[in-house]
């Protein structure tokens, strides 16, 4: 790999918001880093197929054996200066999810679902993993699915209580109204993004979503990082 290249490992729940997160770190940090960007999809792999990855385990069950394997782990930070770890928190109420949506005062706040989903992943990394590689793990969690994060790109008006369920259906209708498949897979869903054109255009949207503010700026902290690694290994 290119001395000068920031990578990426990228563990998302499915191929199509593998394309999401792709294309929100090129369009945050390309026009702000000096190096060249290397985004690598560890999971799931290039070769899983759609039907492969929504089988009897869902896309978050995968994640979190993914987060509890030493082997795998090492392999993405062996070649990657960055690991990104994407979840959906929308069956956050499953059993083996454990985390709750609602509570008697109807939706438990964005931050706190948030704040108690990253710690989960941090408590299936192995021992020692998460204090090793803290400064170079982001987490992109969306409340409550990452078409919520699309979703203000299509929207004519913008809403005024950001929406966290049902983003899936919405989006899928107003794609319809362009013609644009909403089909979860990788393809489709680069062709989707292509919304997002600049970092002005997140700017704009990121407000009708908690979850992908939080994403956005622990994007945004890395730039005098990576620029100042990249000049390290310039300088070897």
């Amino acid at each position: 790999m290119d001395s000068k290249a920031t990578s990426f490992a990228l563990v998302t729940e499915g191929v199509s918001d593998h394309a999401v997160i792709e294309r929100l770190i090129h369009t945050t940090l390309a026009k702000n880093l000096e190096n060249q960007i290397y985004i690598n999809r560890f999971h799931p792999k290039p070769d899983e197929t759609d039907n492969a990855w929504y089988g009897p385990k869902g896309g978050w069950e995968r994640v979190f054996e993914f987060c509890s394997c030493q082997n795998s782990l090492n392999k993405a930070m062996a070649y990657n200066r960055y690991l990104v770890i994407q979840m959906d928190t929308d069956t956050g109420g499953h059993q083996n999810f454990g985390i709750q949506l609602t509570d008697s005062n109807g939706e438990i706040p964005e931050a706190q679902i948030i704040s108690e989903v990253t710690s989960l992943i941090i408590s299936k990394f192995p021992d020692g993993f998460y204090n090793q590689y803290q400064d170079q793990i982001i987490f992109a969690i969306s409340i409550h699915s990452i078409e919520c994060w699309i979703l203000p790109f299509y929207e004519p008006t913008p809403k005024k209580q950001p929406q966290i369920n049902t983003c899936a259906r919405r989006l899928a209708h107003l794609l319809t109204k362009e013609n644009i498949s909403s089909v979860k897979r990788y393809k489709e869903y680069s062709i989707i993004c292509k919304k997002i054109r600049r970092l002005k255009d997140i700017e704009d949207k990121k407000s009708q979503s908690l979850s992908l503010t939080i994403f956005i700026e622990a994007l945004q902290r890395l730039i005098p990082a990576a620029s100042k690694t990249a000049s390290d290994n310039a300088d070897c």
